[in-house]
């Protein structure tokens, strides 16, 4: 297989939870680019994409280097190529969206960067990526900014309908609304949309 499929598959299999399995696949896509990371038929910068994967395998087993390879692929891929979107949303809805990185100053930063140029782009998939990616740390950043990242996930929830993205793509964005309505007292909404997006999920 090429280094994007061996990194496509890694994905697959961190996706249903098969986390060893999807670092191992991760790192022979990684030992296949050996000293030429952009050489791909699919991806412009393949490599990029199976750094980012192995890191959020790495995150999920509690190994502290996961960052480095997180940070590697957005180094080593630019927006709006694929691979940097993948980079971005990994480590903005895995890292922020799972408490392991701040959705700090520098995130929001990144990301609306991320977001200008997937915008000037005029693909589709990469706006609506760069878009849950922003929202999710907006959100999470609480304050004034909350509102933002809400708005702007209510936007991707909408757009993963009408672009028929995978049937579990709206839980980035319905996990973050449960959240919002736990936090104004509606208890009942909260439990009743997290319900539903663990079954939308696991279904």
């Amino acid at each position: 297989m090429t280094i994007s499929l061996w990194g496509i598959a890694a994905n697959a299999k961190a996706q249903v939870g098969e986390i060893r399995e999807a670092m191992r696949l991760a790192q022979k896509a990684i030992d296949l680019a050996d000293r030429n990371p952009t050489m791909d038929d699919i991806f412009i910068s393949a490599a990029a994409f199976d750094y980012t994967v192995r890191g959020i395998c790495r995150l999920a087993l509690g190994l502290p280097d996961w960052r480095d390879d997180v940070e590697r692929g957005l180094l080593t891929s630019r927006p709006p190529e694929t691979s940097h979107i993948a980079a971005m949303v990994f480590k903005t809805a895995v890292g922020v969206y799972n408490g392991g990185l701040l959705a700090d100053a520098t995130a929001i930063s990144q990301t609306a960067e991320a977001l200008g140029i997937s915008e000037r782009s005029g693909d589709d998939f990469a706006f609506d990526s760069a878009l849950l990616s922003h929202g999710i740390v907006l959100a999470n950043a609480g304050g004034s900014h909350r509102a933002d990242g809400l708005e702007a996930l209510a936007g991707y929830r909408e757009a993963s309908i009408r672009h028929g993205y995978s049937k579990d793509a709206v839980r980035w964005a319905d996990t973050e609304i449960a959240k919002e309505k736990a936090r104004l007292g509606d208890v009942d909404g909260a439990i009743d949309m997290a319900r539903r997006t663990f079954e939308l999920f696991y279904a």
